[in-house]
């Protein structure tokens, strides 16, 4: 049969006292009225549970809070810390009065440039396609017409590739 808990620390505590080290029982009173079984912490009458500390470590947690509230201190003693400025936004260039705006003439002059220096690809089914951009991959071509539609074409698939001086 398994010892309870607090039949196995009677027995701990009966040990050590037969080895002879120095091991008090906590002090404290239980809800049930009885003395705490554990063993208190060195240098405490008490255990862990029941707020045993050593001077050592009431020490060490004094001295802390003493850091702490010297830091806060300073802190209040010093002047506020500079808030970071924002950046601000690069100035806008100012339009230049010798670039005037282009007309809807010289717009459609520069689209048509660049739509009559496009490759054609021709399809080996009559299927004409005007390339705005064309990409190599694996085992053809992806090809976007001037509509903005994308299409797929195998290489095997193209008759020729005429190309503007």
């Amino acid at each position: 049969m398994p010892l309870s808990r607090s039949a196995f620390a009677a027995g701990v505590l009966f040990v050590l006292s037969v080895l002879c080290v120095d091991v008090l029982a906590c002090a404290a009173i239980t809800q049930k009225g009885t003395q705490c079984k554990r063993a208190a912490s060195p240098g405490s009458a008490y255990c862990w549970q029941h707020g045993g500390t050593t001077k050592a470590e009431r020490e060490r947690v004094a001295l802390d809070a003493l850091r702490k509230q010297r830091e806060a201190e300073e802190a209040a003693k010093a002047p506020p810390a500079e808030k970071p400025r924002k950046a601000e936004p690069p100035p806008k260039p100012e339009k230049k009065q010798s670039d005037p705006e282009p007309t809807d003439a010289e717009i459609k002059a520069a689209w048509e440039a660049k739509y009559n220096a496009a490759p054609l690809y021709r399809l080996k089914d009559g299927t004409e396609i005007k390339a705005q951009r064309d990409v190599e991959i694996k085992d053809g071509i992806l090809i976007q017409d001037f509509y903005g539609k994308w299409r797929t074409v195998q290489k095997s698939d193209i008759l020729e590739v005429v190309k503007p001086k």
